[in-house]
């Protein structure tokens, strides 16, 4: 079905993917491994292309191997998107939170004044000032 540099590539791509997400769950005996559970959404999309690829090309185990992967972050990934609406609804109080970076060599002491009035926060972190 592909040509065998890219046959090669493309597994190389989903064994990686594989070893990553296995990685993120591993996360909680180093720190290291925990590093690799950032990245599940990304995992997922590239899974989702490489998987079926794998499949087709009669290599069906590994296909499967990463399909499994793929649940696997799709699980985790999903209730991040999905249950957005769910988290909104409730009534907990809401804290508004101003960062500005203003540099010490900012002069424009009214601009930044500007933005606090503007924004009317709860709380406001001034970063170099």
């Amino acid at each position: 079905m592909f040509k065998p540099a890219y046959h090669s590539l493309i597994v190389l791509v989903l064994l990686g993917c594989v070893l990553a997400t296995l990685a993120g769950f591993a996360g909680g005996w180093h720190w290291f491994l925990d590093l690799f559970s950032h990245f599940r959404a990304q995992y997922f999309l590239v899974l989702f292309v490489v998987s079926p690829l794998v499949w087709l090309s009669r290599r069906r185990w590994l296909g499967a191997l990463g399909m499994v992967a793929l649940l696997a972050n799709l699980i985790v990934v999903a209730p991040l998107y999905w249950g957005a609406a769910a988290a909104a609804e409730t009534n907990a109080p809401k804290l508004k939170v101003l960062l500005i970076n203003v540099h010490t060599s900012n002069t424009d002491h009214q601009k930044v004044a500007g933005l606090v009035k503007r924004y009317d926060p709860d709380v406001v972190g001034l970063l170099e000032v």
